[in-house]
């Protein structure tokens, strides 16, 4: 389900009914790339987004006509995927961490194939330096502005170090 209301400046999208039945625990990507390429960089990712493969239930892209050219999701962080456990204990389970892997890889992939140039990565974000569009950050446990003592905190989070090792 795709949703845009004027309280944001973003096009909302979520599965109804959900797959990952746990509680959000703050893991989140980042996708930044050049914002005239936002609507193509749409085209590229929405087949997969709204795929019965996808693992991510809830997502959002920015509606770029709606933010200055110069904030911070007008340079980069244009569409946010949040992450959820799979178990009913709230954990994420082994093969749900490897199908996210797998997944954010695919979306890297089909970025490129389409010539979709990077953005600018969130100062917030920790990203590694295979991935050229994708980043990452806990938003429990970490804050907007960023910092060097948070990009080391976020690259230890055991979520991260599984999904970039």
């Amino acid at each position: 389900m795709l949703e845009n209301t004027d309280l944001d400046a973003f096009i909302h999208a979520r599965r109804e009914p959900p797959k990952c039945l746990g509680e959000f625990a703050g893991d989140k990507f980042h996708i930044s790339m050049q914002r005239e390429q936002v609507p193509q960089a749409f085209q590229a990712l929405t087949g997969l987004l709204f795929s019965e493969c996808s693992p991510i239930d809830k997502w959002k892209v920015t509606d770029i006509e709606r933010v200055d050219h110069q904030s911070r999701v007008g340079l980069g962080a244009q569409f946010t995927l949040y992450v959820k456990p799979d178990g009913d204990d709230s954990q994420y389970g082994a093969a749900l961490l490897n199908t996210v892997r797998n997944f954010v890889e695919h979306l890297e992939l089909e970025l490129s194939k389409h010539g979709i140039s990077p953005g600018l990565h969130p100062e917030s974000d920790v990203r590694p330096e295979h991935w050229q569009y994708v980043s990452y950050r806990n938003e429990l446990r970490s804050e907007r502005n960023g910092s060097e003592a948070q990009s080391q905190a976020l690259s230890v989070e055991p979520f991260y170090r599984l999904m970039t090792e």
